[in-house]
């Protein structure tokens, strides 16, 4: 049976957080998921520590190192879900996250739902939510992407949304580098509405070095 969400996790050189990101994942009280794990040519124990679980969900590519753009499009090319979600290797998702996320959209094939999300340094127990301008539902996209830029945060990473895979071929997306304005008006030119989540599911980690490298250098 086809998993629902395919998960696409970029790795390079994230031996220190990587643990804990991949056990976020398996911890979702939706189940219906598979995790894609992209090694861009990682020269630190992050394959060892992906080969250490044991989980039929998990799916591991390996490559030569292309940058972070080059591995999500890998890990888009091999999704069998119906829906994508991109996950960097240094963050922490909530137990809820997919489930939100995945009720938010109601079946839907030609919408978007964001999250809530949080910065935090090591211990993501320790944080709090804001609540933000966009935590709610518009019926035009372009709607939120103003909200969002002028109100909040302005935060666009790709990370936030739980996306219809439909919905990213139709729209012809391809992941770039520092681009993602770019994909958020392919994809708002064939959406109809977007979903905000009011509730607290994203973890996202700063001040690391454990990201995948851009272009061949590594960060």
């Amino acid at each position: 049976m086809k998993p629902i969400i395919s998960i696409i996790m970029p790795v390079y050189n994230a031996q220190k957080y990587l643990t804990e990101s991949i056990e976020s994942v398996l911890r979702q009280t939706f189940k219906s998921f598979e995790l894609i794990i992209v090694n861009d040519g990682s020269i630190d124990a992050s394959e060892a520590i992906i080969n250490g679980f044991k989980d039929f969900r998990i799916i591991y590519l390996k490559q030569e190192n292309q940058g972070q753009a080059n591995a999500s499009n890998n890990g888009i090319k091999i999704a069998r879900g119906r829906y994508i979600k991109f996950f960097d290797a240094d963050d922490v998702l909530n137990p809820l996250h997919l489930e939100k996320q995945y009720l938010a959209l109601n079946g839907h094939d030609c919408y978007l739902a964001s999250c809530q999300w949080a910065y935090f340094y090591e211990n993501h127990r320790l944080i709090n939510f804001e609540k933000e301008t966009t935590h709610k539902n518009y019926n035009y996209p372009l709607d939120w992407f103003y909200d969002n830029h002028t109100y909040d945060s302005g935060m666009l990473g790709a990370w936030l949304w739980l996306i219809p895979k439909e919905l990213l071929d139709k729209a012809g997306v391809n992941v770039e580098d520092g681009n993602e304005v770019g994909a958020f008006k392919k994809l708002d030119n064939k959406s109809g509405k977007y979903h905000g989540v009011d509730a607290f599911v994203a973890q996202r980690r700063i001040a690391t070095k454990s990201k995948v490298s851009f272009a061949g250098v590594g960060k």
